[in-house]
């Protein structure tokens, strides 16, 4: 009888854990919002595309477009994609390409908590030096040694082709 006794008294006492320790468990958050934010490269050109790493578990869980992405002044909105084997998850947003040169920040958003974090600097573009052709780069000295050896050769050319035909006999 008294094994039956303690048996119940134990079952009773886990029950009564088990119940008390239920809507804790339904209180507590699904996962932890985003928490750290990386920007690669630092520096970016005016429509370059940056990576930016957001540390969190509600970050990664793929619920959309709307429960987890970054934004900024300099791109727009752009979803993270979570990373295999790790607490984080990615974004790879495109500078607009008339994006404010100087500092910018990245704000992250995930399960509806967000931070303000990862600085970056947008830099100008600058398009190809297309111009009208010509040489690039070269100095004084070095087109005068090519433009005299030019000469050069058509002067040696010319005394050639001369000698060769006041040589012949008719």
């Amino acid at each position: 009888m008294r094994v039956i006794g303690r048996a119940s008294a134990v079952l009773a006492a886990g029950l009564c854990a088990a119940a008390l320790s239920a809507p804790a468990a339904e209180a507590a958050p699904s996962g932890t919002g985003p928490t750290n934010i990386q920007v690669f490269p630092k520096v970016v050109k005016q429509g370059g595309t940056l990576t930016v790493t957001v540390d969190g578990t509600a970050c990664r869980d793929g619920k959309g477009f709307h429960h987890a992405f970054v934004e900024s002044d300099a791109f727009p909105r752009t979803p993270l994609r979570p990373l295999k084997h790790e607490g984080a998850a990615v974004a790879h947003p495109r500078v607009f390409d008339k994006a404010r040169p100087g500092l910018h920040k990245v704000t992250a958003t995930c399960g509806g908590k967000s931070i303000t974090g990862g600085t970056f600097r947008v830099v100008p573009a600058r398009g190809a030096k297309g111009g009208l052709g010509g040489t690039q780069g070269g100095d004084s000295a070095q087109v005068a040694a090519g433009a005299g050896a030019l000469a050069a050769a058509a002067a040696g050319g010319v005394y050639l082709m001369r000698r060769r035909r006041s040589g012949e006999t008719a």
